[in-house]
């Protein structure tokens, strides 16, 4: 059953649009209006995340990724899923000379009224499926630290091995604005 699901999850990613970013992930989407909200924009923040040990060539050793390889990789997942592009704030102060290099995040993302006392202004929105590939152990551990602080649904935990095999590390679907 497990094996179909993700067959399932293969074929949707290879049906739908993808771009591939400067630092090797790429990410496909497809759109989905049904069930859609309202919705308004709340903070979040992400603390000390770590990327997991990164190869910087084809046949290279695994090393720690760089200060700039977390940061731009942290923010490429952040803004896919949905987070805001002009408040995201990447602080990197816990990676510049610590040898467990770690990055702060802060950035809004669409979630119910309900989930907030401050009621802004309301957002219209869409369910939009988001699938990458790219690092399969940093994608795997995106599922379970980042994708939760977003209006998600449909998340798929798919382990590294599975990831390595049909090429498929993250799958949700988050809420976007229309």
């Amino acid at each position: 059953m497990r094996a179909a699901a993700l067959i399932l999850i293969t074929c949707a990613f290879i049906a739908s649009t993808s771009a591939r970013t400067e630092d090797g992930v790429t990410a496909g989407t497809t759109n989905d209006a049904s069930d859609a909200n309202d919705a308004i924009w709340v903070p979040r923040t992400l603390v000390n995340f770590k990327m997991p040990l990164v190869s910087n060539s084809e046949n290279g050793p695994l090393v720690p990724a760089s200060c700039d390889q977390i940061s731009d990789t942290l923010r490429v997942l952040l803004l896919k899923l949905g987070a805001r592009n002009g408040d995201l704030k990447v602080d990197l102060r816990g990676c510049y000379g610590h040898p467990d290099r770690s990055a702060d995040a802060t950035f809004y993302v669409l979630a119910s009224p309900a989930v907030s006392q401050d009621v802004g202004t309301l957002i219209k929105t869409r369910w939009e499926t988001v699938m990458m590939k790219g690092n399969c152990r940093f994608l795997e551990m995106a599922t379970i630290k980042i994708v939760p602080l977003f209006t998600s649904r449909n998340v798929k935990r798919i382990s590294a091995e599975d990831c390595a095999r049909l090429g498929v590390g993250l799958f949700a679907e988050v809420l976007r604005e229309r």
